[in-house]
């Protein structure tokens, strides 16, 4: 299998030195599943899964600047088993962002400026997972986007800058809850959101069950018209007919009056 190349309609390159890789999840809506430590999967996938063996050397798939790195060592197998767990997020200088998750390590820092393809870690299965893999983010004007180059749903996070505008150049390397701060770059851009599945085309001449119902009526009152006797079309019956008809039969079921019974 070749390397992951899907460049995003962005320019950009593999996110992990491989061809050895599976796709577990793509972008898009998937069902909930358990992972580990009790939590659950998210019913809408903004990136992409990429199951590779622990310690795959993970790539810049752009140059750009990191703007956000975790980087624990808890002494367990996973060494981080919050969330995303291990992760580094790069911005380009205009504005897209990679975001690489469920690392083993990281050996770059916030600050750095990295060049497309410079190895900045290896992958792992730190997280919240159901095994060893890559979550591979690609996020242009706060919408993440799939392999093709289209939008598929908002997605923000409280480390991530908001759309359109750069992380600052002198936020701390610590805690990164405060690190997004907004420097204006130009204005944004409004992405709308384009839904991941449209929707259906209406049926051609759709049926107007009413309508239907109406034409039926019709149909029946007339052809009811042409089998009930009408009293202009019924001859008068002769004595022998009243001889074996009872009045009181007559006047039910033909319903009008006749002559008097000859008794």
């Amino acid at each position: 299998m070749a390397a992951y190349t899907y460049d995003y309609g962005l320019g950009l390159g593999a996110p992990l030195q491989t061809n050895n890789y599976r796709i577990t999840s793509w972008v898009g809506p998937r069902a909930r599943f358990a992972t580990s430590g009790g939590q659950h999967s998210s019913t809408s996938h903004a990136g992409v899964d990429i199951a590779v063996p622990v310690g795959t050397k993970l790539l810049a798939p752009m140059s750009g600047k990191v703007i956000r790195v975790v980087n624990m060592n808890d002494g367990t197998e996973k060494r981080n088993p919050r969330g995303y767990g291990n992760q580094v997020v790069i911005q380009r200088d205009d504005g897209v962002i990679t975001q690489q998750s469920h690392l083993y390590d990281v050996n770059v820092k916030v600050g750095d400026h990295v060049q497309q393809g410079q190895v900045i870690g290896r992958s792992g299965n730190s997280g919240s997972t159901t095994g060893p893999h890559l979550d591979y983010i690609v996020i242009k004007n706060g919408m993440s986007i799939r392999p093709d180059g289209t939008a598929y749903a908002a997605y923000q996070k409280p480390w991530l800058p908001k759309a359109g505008t750069m992380a600052s150049p002198t936020a701390p390397a610590g805690d990164m809850s405060t690190y997004a701060q907004s420097v204006p770059v130009g204005a944004a851009v409004p992405t709308p959101v384009v839904p991941d599945i449209p929707a259906p085309p209406k049926p051609v001449g759709q049926l107007d069950f009413f309508d239907q119902l109406v034409k039926e009526q019709e149909l029946s009152d007339k052809l009811l018209s042409l089998t009930e006797p009408r009293a202009t079309a019924v001859a008068v019956p002769n004595d022998d007919f009243y001889n074996n008809v009872a009045q009181a039969d007559w006047n039910t079921y033909y319903g009008y009056p006749t002559r008097p019974r000859a008794l």
